[in-house]
Parts: C-alpha cells; structure tokens; sequence
C-alpha cells in the first residue's frame, strides 16, 4: 500500500511539471541559416517529375544563407572565380511560402517540409520558375 501511494505521489509530481512547461516555437529563419550563415546543397530540382541536379559534384549547386537575410546561389565548380547569383529572401510560417528576390526575377515556393535535415520547395508560379527543389545541408566528406 506505501508504494501505490508513493508511486502515485511521484506520477503526479512528475505530471504537474510537464503541464507548467511551455514549448517555444522554433523561428523557421534560425533553421534556414543557423543565426550566422549556413550551407545548403541544392540536392533535387524537379521539373515535371524528372531530377534536373547533374551527376558530377563540380556542377551541382548550393544556397548559402545568411542572417542579413541574403541568400547566394552558387555552382561548386565556380566557387572562387564566379560571384554567385545573390537574392534575398523572406518566409512567411503563415502562409508556408519562402520567396526569393533576385535582381532580375523573383521567385515564390510553397514550403512543403522545413526543418534542419531538409528544405522541400514547390514552386507556386510554374510560368516563372517551374521547378521544385530540396535542399540539404552541405554533406562532410
């Protein structure tokens, strides 16, 4: 019988505490640049369904972001010679989009999974970008 009471005592403790936490949501941009800058591998780029990504490392992509709120889009073989294409950008949680303006063009995507293993993005204007991309971030090697 001590130990039902016991038992219990220690169940309701234990519960009373989980209640009064709170959980604080997590702001999407400290996932996307990691409060300085982070590296992203553009891993897929869909059109139609069909992977447009090349094979070859030296040509594939990445997203670097940053907490200005600058992006840089840039080719793995072309780092160090070439400025990449700079954008900023902005996410709304609310309306799950992510938007991207460049000097000459802007882009809109619906957020479909956001999270620190995983970017999916689809984009919202097919006549403009038709395309739909996962990133990643950039893998040790």
């Amino acid at each position: 019988m001590r130990w039902k009471i016991l038992s219990l005592g220690l169940l309701f403790w234990m519960t009373s505490c989980i209640r009064d936490s709170e959980l604080k949501p997590v702001n999407p941009y400290d996932i996307v640049h990691d409060n300085t800058s982070k590296v992203w591998l553009l891993d897929h780029v869909y059109r139609k369904g069909v992977d447009q990504v090349p094979l070859s490392m030296g040509y594939k992509q990445i997203m670097i972001f940053h907490e200005s709120r600058a992006c840089y889009l840039h080719r793995i073989g072309e780092m160090g010679e070439k400025a990449g294409r700079k954008a900023h950008f902005k996410i709304d949680a609310e309306k799950e989009r992510m938007y991207f303006e460049f000097k000459d063009e802007s882009w809109e995507f619906q957020i479909e999974e956001l999270d620190y293993e995983r970017i999916r993005l689809k984009s919202v204007n097919d006549s403009v970008f038709p395309y739909a991309i996962e990133l990643i971030p950039f893998p040790e090697y």
